[in-house]
């Protein structure tokens, strides 16, 4: 047997490439080469009609990557062996991919049952079929490392309200080294999100999908005082939904594991009388079934994130109502924050704080002008008076402010409104003391309130979108905590002034707004919480349909 080495450099500098194949690879290679000749270099749409892009009645997801990535590897055949069944390589991966359910994904979507129905007895005699393998087998991989490092879906066509920015990438870059086995293990497991909310929901929907699949059903109506086996996997279901948290097993229905009981029913509006029957049981079923589809959807937002936010940022968790400041990997300050009302959601987005205008004057935007302060102004005489609003007509040199007295507000409406408002400093002014600015098309910041009693309610649903802060103060000194200019005596002085000003940061910080229903909790453990604004469903029926096909990019 003749071997040839070739050994050059790819386009990364510090990644080399070495294939060593032999002339029995030669006439696999050929055919492989004569049958992707026929695939097109551009851009495609191609339907699943379109044979030339259908094997094994399986639509190729990216022909044109497919393509670019079998001959970057010169047609060798990576993922079986010469006689023409998967090697160590392709064992490998038709692994991962099986698996692909324990995060979130759909197996179906890389081709599993097709590769199945070619790996028989028949695959050693037909190198076509042989064939069909490396091209099964190398689109799935490709769509694999997409669907792991991008998501499945694409955030901006499937999910409302969905504006980040910064992963915005191909869904694939060809890998141009040696391929082995010990290379696909490192390729496969560093496409996966590497933080540890990621893993955490990783590791319970596995568990809460083995447990829906597995466990058996609890048939005995268990009372209090009771001793039965079945205590034990009511126990072990209450736990996995965080109603016990610590209990040993047993199968004495202990006062303890009725207090968990009677919780979990008053969660989910049935009577909490502690008898576990038939309505119990079905309401804990399904609140394990919606725990996992929760988690699967998160997994899917996960990966539309950014691994890394830097080592000081801003976390608002919308459906959370919380924010969190975050400096040297640390979170030094946590606050409940209220968020857009359903009809004016809080859209989910990134972009950098630049400023803080303290003591800030407020000026309505067009909507809530016309939609919620008129009828008020139309309802109350004494609304210019007791609030200070100003009117005025007009920008800059040609604007002019007019006594609010001599319009006929009744007859104003959101199609007649030639007006804007402002609203000076002072104690009715809704951004209260201190506004923190981060340029984005929504017009949406952070800021002060002057209704701080809404902090005692439970959902906290009160804005038009922005971001009302429960402790703005706090946050403002430790954004500047390290300034000589503007030392916490000198912001606490303007503070308790009428001034208006306006203090840019000494250095930008990096804001994100995200939408999470299961997340990892201060305790390490998986919580969840209520889809405030129904996104979850619009995304896992996504989720449960076939994946989109990759609209290829030549390379």
């Amino acid at each position: 047997m003749i071997e040839w080495r070739f050994k050059f450099r790819s386009r990364d500098p510090f990644l080399i490439l070495v294939f060593c194949f032999s002339f029995n690879a030669l006439a696999l290679n050929e055919t492989l080469r004569l049958r992707l000749e026929q695939w097109p270099t551009k851009s495609i749409t191609a339907t699943p009609a379109e044979n030339v892009f259908s094997i094994s009645n399986c639509q190729i997801s990216d022909p044109v990557n497919t393509k670019k990535q079998i001959e970057r590897w010169l047609y060798e055949p990576i993922w079986t062996s010469s006689q023409g069944s998967l090697n160590a390589t392709g064992e490998m991966l038709l692994s991962y991919l099986n698996s692909a359910v324990d995060l979130g994904l759909n197996p179906q979507d890389y081709h599993v049952d097709c590769i199945a129905s070619l790996l028989d007895e028949s695959v050693k005699r037909n190198q076509d079929l042989q064939n069909d393998l490396e091209i099964l087998l190398t689109d799935a991989f490709i769509q694999y490392i997409s669907h792991n490092k991008n998501g499945r879906l694409n955030p901006l066509v499937i999910h409302p309200d969905w504006f980040m920015k910064g992963k915005v990438k191909p869904h694939y870059e060809p890998y141009d080294y040696l391929f082995n086995i010990t290379n696909i293990e490192n390729i496969l497991l560093s496409s996966e999100a590497d933080f540890p909310e990621y893993k955490a929901l990783k590791s319970e929907y596995k568990k809460l999908s083995y447990r829906a699949n597995k466990d058996p059903k609890i048939k005995t109506i268990l009372k209090p005082r009771m001793i039965h086996s079945e205590v034990a996997l009511l126990v072990s279901q209450l736990k996995s939904l965080g109603f016990i948290i610590h209990q040993a097993e047993t199968t004495e229905y202990s006062a303890s594991i009725e207090s968990a009981v009677k919780l979990f029913q008053t969660s989910v509006k049935l009577e909490g009388d502690g008898i576990v029957g038939p309505d119990t049981v079905k309401a804990l079923e399904d609140a394990i079934h919606g725990n996992s589809d929760a988690i699967k959807v998160n997994l899917e937002r996960l990966r539309w994130l950014p691994q890394q936010y830097g080592s000081r940022y801003i976390l608002v968790d919308i459906a959370g109502f919380q924010l969190q400041y975050w400096d040297e990997n640390k979170a030094r300050l946590t606050m409940r924050v209220i968020v857009g009302k359903n009809y004016r959601q809080t859209p989910i987005f990134h972009q950098l704080m630049r400023y803080v205008v303290i003591n800030p004057s407020w000026i309505p935007t067009y909507t809530i002008a016309t939609q919620d302060l008129i009828p008020k102004i139309k309802s109350n005489p004494n609304y210019f008076k007791e609030t200070g609003m100003k009117v005025f007509k007009g920008w800059g040199e040609t604007q002019e402010q007019l006594d609010p007295n001599s319009i006929k507000w009744q007859e104003i409406n959101q199609k007649k409104f030639p007006y804007r408002f402002s609203q000076p400093p002072g104690p009715e002014n809704p951004l209260g003391r201190v506004k923190f600015i981060f340029p984005n098309e929504f017009d949406v910041y952070m800021h002060d309130t002057n209704n701080p009693s809404l902090f005692l309610k439970q959902e906290l649903t009160f804005s038009s979108g922005c971001i009302r802060l429960e402790k703005p103060k706090e946050l403002l000194y430790m954004l500047f905590e390290k300034s000589k200019k503007w030392p916490t005596q000198r912001l606490e002085d303007i503070l308790n002034r009428n001034q208006e000003i306006t203090i840019p940061l000494e250095q930008t910080l990096p804001v994100y707004l995200l939408y999470k229903t299961a997340f990892l909790n201060e305790n390490g453990r998986v919580s969840y919480r209520k889809d405030i604004y129904q996104r979850d469903g619009i995304v896992l029926k996504a989720l449960q349909n076939s994946a989109p096909r990759i609209n290829s990019k030549p390379l």
